[in-house]
């Protein structure tokens, strides 16, 4: 190579070379996926780290192979330095579920599932696992257990995933976890997918997440797209089912109330934090029974409860006055500090109307994380009994929320790591909440 050619190569290099062949973007080519794309196989795969009841001291994972696997297991040691970390390990017998979906046509075939629940673990210690059977394992993945007692901590929270997951929510959530390396848990409000049973929509959720959802523990709630009819060409069945893969894949928290095991919830994080998670699809009325239980008795200093749809809406023609009638009242009773939905593809954060005197009432947040944008309504918040403080529409979003003793530190960004809105919420001893907005 002449010295000539050296020059012009390095200068390509730099960018001073341009391709003949670019053409700018007229038309976008949505990504189209093979039939046998979610097929599992004798290797593990939608492998899922989820919340339990005490975060400190025991940890869940499940995933998914194909239907010849009726065995599985999990194996568990502390981290260190040494490749021979495993040595001080355990193993965990797994409890295999076989999945079968054939008769639900966007579904439509079988698999097995397997979860663990990791005891006695340390608290605030670092672990790692690996999951699988016979010669079929998984990489080892990492993860760090709650403290036993309070301090610093953070954690992300994604509105609606739905649409263009693989294809676009992807960079979402990727960009959520080098903003916030060291999240303890994920929430996920609601509309993982955007139809309940196609497990080509839970394969495109799994494969962008990757292995953060087996390093990082989800908290999902179910939204509307996560209950639909088994077969839509059978007239005769109008009913609408929750997720048929939701219990499979999910190991969640059987604590909430007893006819939604699984998809109404709550943990202590730290013994501060009470994050609560509602399903605001159904029987509303008995939650807000226990709802009110769980908080009358809750000594945290914290209280989050996450549910899909809004009590206050911020996307044209939306409002949910039913639900907003049945649990504002709630909130405001027990001061819940924050609220965090999804369902209407814009963003909003507000205040509502504290009866109490001279008290911040709950702050109220709507997000979406995905492709599917909604316009915001010209009437945002106008007769509603709350103060907007931020909005938004078009735009992809998550959240890191921040708590350290009393003081607690909201940042919404975009996926290009651009800070679009936050604030602090400080709690006092006798006086309530103060909130401070952040430039």
């Amino acid at each position: 190579m002449n010295v000539k050619t050296i020059i012009l190569w390095s200068a390509c290099l730099a960018g001073a070379c341009s391709v003949r062949s670019q053409t700018p973007l007229t038309a976008y080519t949505k990504p189209a996926y093979p039939a046998s794309w979610n097929a599992p196989t004798v290797m593990p795969d939608r492998i899922m780290l989820t919340c339990t009841e005490d975060p400190a001291h025991t940890a869940s994972v499940t995933w998914r192979t194909d239907a010849g696997v009726v065995s599985a297991e999990a194996e568990i040691a502390l981290v260190s330095a040494a490749p021979t970390f495993w040595e001080t390990g355990r193993r965990f017998k797994a409890a295999t579920s076989l999945m079968d979906a054939t008769h639900i046509p966007a579904a439509g075939l079988k698999a097995g599932y397997h979860h663990v629940v990791f005891t006695g673990l340390l608290p605030d210690t670092l672990y790692a696992y690996r999951v699988g059977s016979g010669k079929h394992w998984s990489e080892w993945f990492q993860f760090r257990t709650a403290g036993a007692v309070p301090k610093p901590f953070s954690f992300i929270y994604l509105g609606d995933a739905q649409s263009d997951i693989f294809d676009r929510w992807s960079r979402t959530i990727r960009s959520a976890i080098q903003k916030v390396p060291d999240a303890r848990f994920i929430i996920h409000a609601g509309d993982l997918v955007g139809s309940a049973h196609d497990d080509r929509h839970w394969q495109e959720w799994f494969r962008a997440g990757g292995w953060i959802h087996a390093t990082v523990p989800g908290v999902p709630i179910p939204g509307n797209h996560e209950y639909q009819v088994f077969d839509k060409k059978n007239t005769a069945d109008s009913m609408l089912h929750l997720s048929y893969q939701w219990k499979y894949q999910f190991n969640l928290p059987q604590n909430g109330l007893p006819q939604l095991k699984g998809s109404s919830y709550f943990f202590n994080y730290q013994q501060e934090v009470l994050i609560v998670a509602l399903n605001s699809n159904e029987l509303e009325q008995e939650q807000a029974k226990w709802l009110d239980s769980l908080l009358t008795h809750t000594r945290a200093t914290w209280k989050i409860v996450t549910l899909h749809h809004p009590l206050f809406s911020g996307a044209r023609e939306r409002d949910n006055a039913y639900l907003r009638a049945l649990l504002k009242p709630l909130l405001d009773k027990h001061r819940v500090d924050l609220v965090l939905s999804g369902h209407d593809h814009t963003y909003t954060r507000g205040i509502a109307t504290d009866p109490g005197k001279g008290r911040i009432g709950t702050v109220y947040v709507v997000s979406v994380a995905g492709g599917k944008m909604y316009d915001a309504s010209a009437a945002l918040w106008e007769n509603y009994e709350a103060r907007l403080l931020s909005r938004g529409e078009h735009k992809q979003l998550f959240q890191a929320i921040h708590i350290n003793g009393r003081l607690l530190r909201y940042e919404a960004f975009t996926p290009d790591g651009k800070l679009y809105d936050s604030f602090e919420l400080k709690k006092h001893r006798r006086r309530g909440n103060s909130i401070v907005e952040l430039p």
